[in-house]
């Protein structure tokens, strides 16, 4: 004969689940290994314990046990049990009553599963669920579901938004996009059932109206199983089985503008390069034939009398001409020095009434002090700052010299002050003349190199190449400052110079604010 309770025996030792029998009154005669497990206990630790220790009381108050188990209440209940350390374990639990010979109940037999793991699962999927629909709803991409017509199932609020709030649920898509390419991608991905991605639409007619968006389009067709289409599914699964299509639209609009001007500058920037780099030969190249010019015309200026009279001027306008041409070779090394940031600079302490004075006393040399009056305005004699001397002063001279060379008559000011403001210390040049002006055609210009001279004699034609402004604007960016310009035709030009008066260094180019502003 099979004997089956030795064989029962081995099966509830080896279940998975937890095994208790318990008595009519509630004490534990018997737990498998897996309940030990489960509730913490070590072997033979349960037995003669009563159930309440394992399972909260108040599941069975006001009632037996037993009783519950014989009407059925206890079959699948969800409860929890307790382990040893007063943890909470989630399971599912079953009686079953254990019947004698007599018929008589004499005991109770509970089989409780853990189900925390699948709680867990449940409760992932909620939250994936949830979070799904988070990001749906949230990301800036548009989503569109098709069904097998092409027509809108749903879209998420993105998608809303690109078509200016016109909810297109139930309406055919190619009456959205009026796109052939678009037509010719769906059709083809739906037919062939084949993932299309980053198709590119610029300028797209979006519900009937033009825009100028650039769009990228992705189309996920989804494999239908037809046979569930019949089962009793939720609505939102019903909704899932009848998608067809998934559009994923991006606005690249910005993005592509961002990536053609990236390419811009770039591009910009390796014109640049090269310019600087042939200014830096073509200056050396020049300065030094340049160089044997001038000491010729010097040569026969100093033997002009065996010149006639009629070819003296040639002479000393030729000698004018090499100091003038000679004077643009600096500037045009300067500038290229300045924009490729490989200038040199020299830092320290600079005594500024000393470069002013300096400068003023330079100028003074040029200047018909009859016609004109060189006016020095200095608050504070002592006043310093962290800079280049020598570029301070060439930034001071050339601006003078500007000044000098449009003011026939009246004056020509230096003031130098200093400011605290914007969290900074800075110095404040101002250069002021009462001369002709700047134009509102020549203001457009100032500090472009050659932007002042069109290259041809005539209406448009402005003498200088616009280099001495482009220096002085490299010289007070170096310095964390900027130029500011204000000007009116017959009233003079005031140019307002800030400088940051305690740069520890110079800044890079890529610091820098170089900008000369205008006011007219």
């Amino acid at each position: 004969m099979f004997p089956f309770e030795e064989y029962i025996g081995k099966i509830i030792g080896l279940s998975p689940d937890c095994i208790i029998l318990v008595s009519l009154d509630g004490v534990i005669l018997y737990a498998n290994p897996a309940a030990y497990k489960l509730l913490e206990y070590d072997a033979n630790e349960l037995q003669g314990r009563h159930f309440t220790d394992v399972a909260p009381l108040e599941l069975f108050q006001g009632t037996s046990l037993a009783h519950l188990i014989e009407k059925g209440s206890v079959n699948g209940l969800f409860t929890n049990y307790l382990s040893n350390a007063g943890k909470k374990i989630p399971v599912s639990l079953t009686g079953a009553p254990i019947i004698d010979e007599t018929g008589s109940l004499v005991a109770l037999i509970l089989y409780a599963r853990n189900i925390r793991e699948i709680q867990d699962i449940l409760t992932a999927l909620d939250v994936s669920r949830s979070l799904n629909d988070s990001v749906v709803n949230s990301v800036p991409t548009s989503l569109v579901a098709l069904d097998d017509k092409m027509q809108v199932l749903f879209h998420n609020p993105s998608f809303f938004n690109l078509v200016k709030g016109v909810n297109l649920k139930g309406r055919s898509f190619q009456s959205i996009f009026s796109s052939l390419q678009l037509l010719y991608a769906l059709t083809n991905s739906i037919a062939e059932s084949k993932e299309i991605r980053s198709i590119e639409l610029t300028h797209p007619t979006i519900c009937g109206e033009a825009t100028n968006l650039i769009l990228s389009v992705s189309i996920v067709p989804f494999r239908i199983d037809k046979e569930k289409r019949h089962d009793p599914l939720s609505s939102m699964a019903r909704l899932e089985m009848n998608i067809q299509t998934l559009v994923v639209i991006d606005d690249i609009t910005e993005q592509k503008r961002a990536s053609e001007l990236e390419d811009q500058r770039k591009t910009l920037q390796k014109t640049l390069s090269s310019l600087e780099k042939i200014f830096g030969v073509v200056g050396h190249e020049l300065r030094t034939p340049l160089a044997g010019i001038r000491a010729a015309s010097e040569y026969l200026i100093m033997i002009q009398d065996q010149f006639s009279s009629e070819a003296l001027p040639f002479v000393r306008s030729i000698h004018k001409e090499i100091l003038n041409m000679g004077q643009v070779v600096n500037d045009l090394l300067e500038v290229a020095r300045l924009n490729s940031g490989t200038a040199k600079w020299t830092w320290g302490e600079v005594r500024l009434a000393e470069i002013c004075e300096k400068a003023i006393c330079a100028i003074g040399a040029l200047v018909d002090e009859d016609k004109v009056k060189l006016i020095l305005d200095i608050k504070d004699p002592a006043l310093t700052m962290s800079g280049d001397e020598n570029a301070l002063y060439r930034l001071l001279i050339n601006l003078l010299n500007n000044a000098h060379k449009h003011t026939s008559s009246g004056s020509i000011t230096i003031s130098l002050n200093s400011a605290c403001e914007e969290r900074a210390s800075w110095i404040i040049l101002r250069i002021a003349d009462t001369g002709c002006g700047i134009s509102p055609v020549i203001a457009d210009k100032l500090g472009e190199e050659f932007a002042l001279n069109s290259g041809v004699v005539g209406d448009n034609y402005i003498r200088g190449s616009g280099l001495g402004l482009s220096i002085c604007k490299g010289i007070a960016s170096t310095h964390g400052g900027k130029i500011f310009a204000k000007s009116a035709v017959g009233a003079g030009t005031e140019i307002t110079i800030y400088l940051r008066q305690d740069l520890a260094e110079p800044l890079s180019n890529k610091e820098k604010t170089d900008k000369l502003e205008m006011s007219l």
